[in-house]
């Protein structure tokens, strides 16, 4: 199976290098995964350039929100993707790819230390993170595909943010993930948020 991901784009911060990077690839996917800031900041409008950037690709397309992509603007960022990109949100789907069952939970994922910014804006952070783990992991044990994946867009673990500074590891990933972190629950991670990480 061939799978395409990406994140972090702030479109249209890294216009360019996605751009060229898409015209790189040469063959079709049998998957493509967009890990969660994909438009920059308040500007979810930018979904649309995206989206038509991706028409070429005939497989399914599955997106996490990122910190960027504010719970506000999710339901105009689904409507921009219409049938094109499948938006998840702290859910499990199942797809059949190749004749195999691909289970795929997407979330925006999980911090141990709130950011500044959501201490400030989001209504008890570190509970809603810690519910969400919760969450997470009730969804992993009730996989049941072929290959089973989790998208987030924060890290899942800390070893994947190794080259971030220190002090900011906490509000870039979190721990309570760990126990769901193996191979008899899950073939494959992919998340995104930590431009310097590993």
């Amino acid at each position: 199976m061939l799978i395409y991901a990406t994140g972090d784009l702030h479109y249209p911060e890294y216009k360019e290098l996605f751009q060229s990077s898409l015209k790189k690839l040469k063959d079709q996917p049998d998957l493509f995964l967009l890990a969660g800031d994909i438009s920059a900041a308040f500007h979810p409008r930018q979904w649309y350039n995206v989206v038509k950037l991706l028409e070429k690709f005939k497989c399914p397309i599955i997106a996490v929100p990122g910190n960027s992509d504010f719970d506000q603007h999710l339901e105009l960022i689904q409507k921009i993707c219409g049938e094109k990109i499948k938006l998840l949100n702290d859910e499990l789907i199942d797809l059949k790819i190749s004749g195999k069952t691909i289970s795929i939970i997407g979330s925006r994922g999980v911090l141990d230390m709130p950011t500044p910014w959501q201490l400030a804006h989001i209504a008890d952070a570190k509970m809603l993170y810690e519910e969400r783990a919760k969450k997470i992991k009730e969804l992993v044990k009730k996989m049941r595909g072929d290959f089973k994946i989790l998208l987030t867009h924060y890290a899942p673990v800390y070893e994947t943010v190794e080259g971030e500074a220190e002090s900011i590891k906490p509000q870039l990933a979190t721990k309570l993930l760990y126990e769901v972190m193996d191979k008899k629950y899950l073939d494959l991670v992919v998340h995104a948020h930590a431009h310097c990480g590993t």
